[in-house]
Parts: C-alpha cells; sequence; structure tokens
C-alpha cells in the first residue's frame, strides 16, 4: 500500500468476502440516501450487510432515492411538501394520510423512510451518517479542527434553521463548532418533531468521506475501510482529482497526528448489479432461473472447447471453417432456448430493473421500482441463491446483464 491514502476498486470481492471482513472488524457498509430504497440494497441489507442512510441529501434534487413520496406498488405516494430543504427538515404535505400504515402517526417523512429500514433490517445495521459522526464526536472534533486550518473553504456548505442550504465563506473559529451542532441537531431530527437548530455546516463531499475513512480506520485498527457502493460514488472516488484532493488533507493530518498510518486504503465495491435475488416465496423461480443463468456459461465453454479441437485437428480448411460454423449455429440455438427460458421470469426481472441511461448517459433510477414499503407489505423476506454468495460482484453484474439480454430478446 503506497503512504496516503489509495482508492481502489473491490469488484474481486463477494457478499461472503464482504461479511466476513464485517466479522473480522472491518467498516464494512452500503451508504445510501434516506428515502425509497431499491432492489439491489434491499438484497445487500437483507444478507446482513450494514445499511449506512445518508441523511444529508436535499429533498427536490435527489431522483435516484425519491424522499419526497412513498414507492408502492409501482405507484408514488407523495408525503413532503415541495421545498428545497434538506430530507430530515421536510415536512408533511396536505395529501399525507397519517394513518396509513407507513407513516403510521410518524412527525416528519425522514422519519417514515428511515425506521421503515430499522423495523426491516434492524437497528444494529441501519445508522445515518449523523449518527455515525455524531457518536465519533471526539474524533471529528479533532480531525475537523486541523482540517479547518489547512483549506476551510471546504466548510462552507451552511445549513440555516430550515435546513436550507448555501454556500458561505465561515469564520475558522465557528467551524468545528457548527459541524458538531450540525451532527447532533440532525440526528434529534431523526428522532422527535421539535428541535432547537439556528445553523450548521455540512463539510464538501472529500471532507465526508475521509472523516468517515479515518473514522473506519481509527475504531478498528484495520487500514482498509469497505464502501459498498452505487453508480455515483464510483464516478467520483475512483477520480484522480477526488483521490488527490482527499490525499492533500490526509498527508496534512499525518503531519500533525502522529498515530495515524502511513496508508490507509478505501475499497469501493460496486453493487448497483448485484440484483439476483427474489421474494422468498419465488424461491423455486428463482433457483430456475439462476440454473439457467449456469447453462448459458458451460454452453458458451462447451462451444470454444469444440472449435479448439478442431483448430488443433488435422482437418482440410474447408472442412474446418464447415464445421465451426456448425458448431456456432447449433450453439446459439442452445443459448437462443435458454435465453427464451430466462425471459419468461418476468416477475422477477421486473423487480430487478429499477434503472436507466438517461439522455446524457448517466444511469439512474425509475421512478417506481420495488422499495423498501412493498417488502414491509408483502410480510416477506427476500432470497438469494446459496452460490451467488460466493461469486464475485463482478460475476454477479455479468450474470444481471445475460438478463438483461434476454429480456432485449424475448420481451
Amino acid at each position: 500500500m503506497k503512504e496516503g491514502v489509495s482508492v481502489s476498486k473491490g469488484d474481486y470481492l463477494s457478499i461472503n468476502d464482504l461479511l466476513e471482513l464485517f466479522k473480522a472488524g472491518y467498516l464494512v457498509m452500503r451508504s445510501g440516501h434516506l428515502g425509497n430504497h431499491y432492489f439491489s440494497n434491499l438484497l445487500l441489507y437483507s444478507l446482513g450487510i450494514p445499511c449506512h442512510v445518508f441523511d444529508r441529501n436535499l429533498l427536490l434534487r435527489d431522483t435516484n432515492f425519491h424522499p419526497s413520496c412513498i414507492i408502492y406498488r409501482n405507484q408514488r405516494i407523495k408525503i413532503a411538501k415541495e421545498e428545497e430543504v434538506l430530507v430530515p427538515f421536510a415536512q408533511f404535505c396536505s395529501e399525507t394520510k397519517m394513518d396509513s400504515p407507513f407513516v403510521n402517526g410518524s412527525f416528519s417523512p425522514a422519519k417514515v423512510h428511515y425506521d421503515s429500514l430499522k423495523n426491516i433490517f434492524g437497528k444494529d445495521l441501519v445508522w445515518s451518517e449523523s449518527d455515525f459522526l455524531f457518536e465519533n464526536s471526539e474524533l471529528v472534533e479533532k480531525l475537523v479542527t486541523l482540517m479547518a486550518k489547512f483549506k476551510p473553504e471546504l466548510f462552507q456548505r451552511v445549513v440555516n434553521s430550515k435546513g436550507e442550504t448555501y454556500q458561505n465563506k465561515t469564520n475558522l473559529k465557528n467551524i468545528v463548532q457548527e459541524v458538531l451542532v450540525f451532527n447532533e441537531k440532525s440526528c434529534l431530527k431523526l428522532q422527535q418533531a421539535e428541535v432547537d437548530f439556528s445553523s450548521g455546516i455540512i463539510p464538501s463531499i472529500e471532507v465526508t468521506v475521509l472523516l468517515t475513512t479515518l473514522i473506519g480506520v481509527m475504531t478498528t485498527g484495520k487500514r482498509k475501510v469497505f464502501e459498498i457502493s452505487g453508480p455515483s460514488m464510483i464516478n467520483y472516488a475512483l477520480g484522480k482529482c477526488f483521490t488527490k484532493n482527499i490525499n492533500e488533507i490526509y498527508l496534512y493530518l499525518k503531519g500533525k497526528i502522529f498515530d495515524l498510518p502511513d496508508a490507509v486504503e478505501m475499497v469501493v465495491v460496486p453493487s448497483f448489479d448485484f440484483r439476483l435475488g427474489s421474494l422468498l416465496s419465488e424461491k423455486d423461480e428463482m433457483d430456475d432461473l439462476w440454473d439457467n443463468l449456469k447453462k448459458i456459461s458451460l454452453l458458451k465453454k462447451e462451444k470454444g472447447e469444440m472449435i479448439n479441437n478442431i483448430s488443433c485437428g488435422d482437418w482440410f480448411p474447408d472442412v474446418q471453417v464447415d464445421s465451426r460454423l456448425g458448431i456456432i449455429q447449433e450453439f446459439e440455438g442452445k443459448i437462443k432456448n435458454v435465453f427464451r427460458d430466462i425471459a419468461s421470469s418476468k416477475r422477477i426481472f421486473e423487480r430487478m430493473d429499477f434503472s436507466y441511461k438517461n439522455s446524457v448517459g448517466v444511469i439512474a433510477l425509475k421512478n417506481n421500482f420495488f422499495s423498501q414499503y412493498d417488502l414491509i407489505a408483502s410480510g416477506e423476506k427476500l432470497y438469494v441463491p446459496e452460490e451467488i454468495l460466493s461469486l464475485s460482484m463482478k460475476k454477479v453484474a455479468n450474470n444481471y446483464h445475460l438478463i438483461e439480454s434476454a429480456q432485449k430478446q424475448f420481451a
């Protein structure tokens, strides 16, 4: 590991690998926003991956997790007023049915979303960003004090009493206190209706990621943390500019805090295509789908071996060409039949199919998808075939793309 902070892609890791790392004491978590969580995340949480809820998202700008509504049975049920505020400051709108089973008399839309995850997956495996930082206030204070002296411009995002955010140059003396106050008050916003709050500071994304990483390193004694990520974090965290920025901060901290390790690694694990699962009641259908996916790779391997045998054999050139063509046509037919069987699992695929590429090629979430509220309403558990848990995230993604291909051919 080179000196400083390195960011690497962990698509070679499996769910079983991540669970073993978590058991061994490493910080392992899937971060997702306060709002509606899609099927990939729900599968991960159901398997025991901790859920780190980012609660500093803006109500109207978060077009992925749709925090202004409840997504249920392919419908969007509006619950929040149309305001440009942080989600914990959101208020119920007039359409909200306070006696609905999801809202159930809660005092805020944010609490509805947060409690829904805690109730399904357990309080020990679900925490908010503010909870995490507040519980480690001493470390946060120590680190932010130094960061603010080094680069005060990293702390210019101010939050007012209404939850509105704006950029403002802040008095250096107030930065640390304003960060700590916001962490504490944001936790309280998810616990009680009335919170006395005037203003606070949300650090830049570089500081936020570095704080989380260093808290993980300093509290576990491990030099690696494992951030299981959606498509957005993969895009910026592996960028040279982002790595350069956090390294500048870290090397400054290392010169001031002598017990920091020389090298720290943040492993970003892409999980967006971890979609191979179903409701437990669909176990047999999911097992059939998985068996068909395995057939594809076996058929491709068999085809390759047969073609290789022809190439290595003592064949006339014309016979070689005809034989290869015959094998290719035979196996294309077999694979096409398996694809047709894969495409028949439409009910399972609809749950997996929650994303699309927008007009500029950026992956985004659909307006309607299977969320935690569907899971609550069903009263069911989620199911993933055991073999899938030992596959790398890269191999899982490849298998999901086979399902996509089958659906495109036989929709």
